[in-house]
């Protein structure tokens, strides 16, 4: 994961997987003393987030787990891993899975998409529960939403890759 440096406003950052971009980093009283805060919001136009509006003290960064988009060349592999196939030795848990998306590591979210779309496959109903069916929706959304940024496409057209690469 690559920590991040300069905080100026229009820097990108990932949080839990979600893209978000800097509007704003201002010098205010935390804690008593002054300290520069970022100020950031959703990257991609999202109707359940719709207003939100995060912030935290730029020397929180780190603790907070957030990191700098993946390269192009990271995403390349990404999408790579995305292909290929998983044995199903052991059945992932939720609890586990959601852990796992939540770290902000993108490699983590691949894994815990390609096993639950092996375990969906292998299914006679071809369905997951709903726990795992909404735990793949969201890291798929996550790494939809990084390759969007990363390659300067829509989401929609990040989405068709993902899929793309799952269904080879």
């Amino acid at each position: 994961m690559s920590c991040i440096g300069n905080i100026k406003q229009g820097t990108v950052i990932i949080e839990r997987g979600k893209v978000y971009k800097v509007y704003k980093v201002k010098e205010e009283q935390y804690n008593g003393e002054p300290q520069d805060v970022m100020y950031y919001k959703p990257y991609f136009d999202d109707p359940t987030q719709n207003g939100l509006i995060c912030s935290i003290p730029v020397n929180s960064i780190r603790e907070a787990n957030i990191r700098v988009p993946s390269t192009k060349k990271e995403i390349k592999e990404v999408l790579s891993d995305l292909k290929k196939q998983v044995r199903l030795r052991n059945i992932l848990d939720a609890k586990d899975a959601k852990t796992a998306v939540n770290e902000n590591d993108i490699g983590e979210t691949v894994s815990v998409i390609r096993k639950f779309w092996a375990e969906k496959k292998k299914r006679d109903t071809g369905n997951l529960p709903k726990s795992k069916k909404d735990i793949l929706e969201s890291a798929i959304e996550q790494v939809a939403q990084e390759i969007a940024y990363v390659s300067n496409t829509s989401l929609e057209k990040a989405y068709e890759k993902v899929n793309h690469a799952l269904d080879n």
